[in-house]
């Protein structure tokens, strides 16, 4: 088994992707930073919602097809129970596991 680390929002190492054979793919990027809503500046906002849900499931388009290539494999999705429950001031993070606990 070999695992690595890459940062999905960089394109080089989204292009990384494709340099290894693999026959699950594991979707476990996230970021958190909580926060009222009504304070929280809107880039960082963004910049959650651009890990959590663009980037993942731009990695996971690069494996999918990877995948479907090779004829066999498996894509798994770790989320959050955030998605459905969160605490006070976690409303950004919980927005972002909401968004992405129905890809499967």
């Amino acid at each position: 088994m070999e695992v690595f680390k890459l940062d999905i929002t960089n394109e080089r190492d989204r292009a990384r992707i494709d340099n290894h054979d693999y026959d699950v793919f594991v979707a476990n990027a996230a970021i958190n930073e909580g926060g009222p809503l009504g304070e929280m500046p809107m880039d960082r906002f963004r910049a959650i919602f651009e890990l959590n849900v663009f980037a993942t499931l731009e990695s996971v388009q690069f494996a999918a097809r990877k995948l479907v290539k090779k004829g066999k494999g498996k894509i798994v999705f770790l989320s959050s129970m955030a998605g459905i429950i969160t605490t006070p001031y976690g409303g950004p993070y919980a927005a972002t596991k909401h968004a992405s606990r129905e890809w499967h």
